[in-house]
């Protein structure tokens, strides 16, 4: 199909021979139809056609949100003035359940990215905490409290 499209289109005909019998296809001959499938972009420049996959699937999904509670609680950390390998508890607490999963499944990531002991999601943190913050992820609220570790 490919060969065929791509000699219409630049030599205006496909020629072939089937048995002993010569086959010429121009363009009032054939309709050139091309779809993209669902889920993806495809670009035209001079050397090609370049297809970019741009559904993201779950797994790119939770991962996404992972980084973004991350990148949070670093803000946290960086107006608290923290040491770079000071370690700290951590409270997610959140009523999107996409989130919560994105935290369950990511959870070593997350602590070992913001330097935490101990993470708690959906669990209230002590009266006493060193920051708290409510933050907007994607149109869901979510809370985040932090601890400084002793020592």
């Amino acid at each position: 199909g490919e060969e065929i499209a791509r000699a219409i289109e630049e030599e205006g005909k496909y020629t072939t021979q089937i048995d002993d019998q010569t086959i010429e296809l121009d363009e009032e001959c054939v309709e050139i139809v091309e779809e993209v499938p669902e889920g993806w972009e495809r670009e035209t420049f001079e050397g090609g056609a370049v297809y970019l996959m741009v559904e993201v699937d779950e797994e790119l999904r939770l991962e996404g949100l992972a980084r973004e509670v991350v990148r949070r609680v670093q803000e946290m950390r960086k107006e608290l003035d923290l040491d770079m390998e000071e370690r700290i508890d951590v409270w997610i607490e959140t009523d999107d359940e996409e989130i919560a999963r994105a935290v369950e499944k990511h959870m070593d990531y997350v602590m070992r990215e913001v330097r935490a002991d101990s993470l708690f999601l959906n669990e209230s943190p002590p009266e006493e905490v060193d920051a708290d913050r409510e933050w907007d992820v994607e149109g869901s609220e979510l809370r985040i409290a932090i601890v400084r570790r002793a020592g």
